[in-house]
């Protein structure tokens, strides 16, 4: 029997978002499967959570977190992180249309077999790294199997030159 992403989708779904933490995945809130965003695409799995209330001015603020993941079999490329960032669009010009009372901060998690970054690309990730925020974080992910199953690996990528040249 083959391995396919949708059996990848159908695992994180199914399983409890406590599991999934202590196997290394760290899921928050509802989770909601094969999202249509119109002509943004399709996410593989969305969750949404409302935060704590953010007293501010003694105002209560009422704030939301999306979390948008995307699921490759092999690799996570530079396509994929493009793709993430379509949807990432998507969702908040869906949002923004609809829901203007609520503060909303987003994730972006890529999760597959291996990091693949070539040449220039990895810069890109030093810079996503650098400017993650409470209201925008990308996080990636790499999975594996072991004989007690599925594992998840979270990492961060930072690049540099081995020899700057200055």
């Amino acid at each position: 029997m083959k391995f396919l992403e949708k059996d990848l989708e159908q695992i994180i779904f199914e399983t409890e978002n406590d599991v999934l933490e202590d196997r290394g995945l760290f899921i928050a809130g509802k989770k909601l499967r094969q999202v249509k965003l119109g002509n943004y695409g399709v996410i593989d799995l969305l969750t949404i959570e409302r935060c704590t209330d953010d007293f501010s001015d003694k105002k209560i603020y009422k704030k939301i977190h999306v979390g948008i993941y995307e699921l490759k079999l092999n690799e996570i490329n530079l396509n994929a992180l493009m793709q993430s960032m379509r949807y990432l669009i998507g969702v908040q010009e869906f949002i923004k249309e609809r829901y203007s009372d609520f503060l909303f901060e987003y994730s972006i998690n890529l999760i597959g077999s291996k990091l693949d970054f070539k040449n220039d690309d990895c810069f890109l990730l030093s810079f996503i790294n650098q400017v993650n925020t409470e209201e925008l974080c990308v996080v990636f992910y790499e999975y594996d199997f072991d004989i007690n199953g599925m594992n998840f690996n979270k990492r961060t990528p930072y690049y540099k030159k081995s020899y700057n040249g200055f």
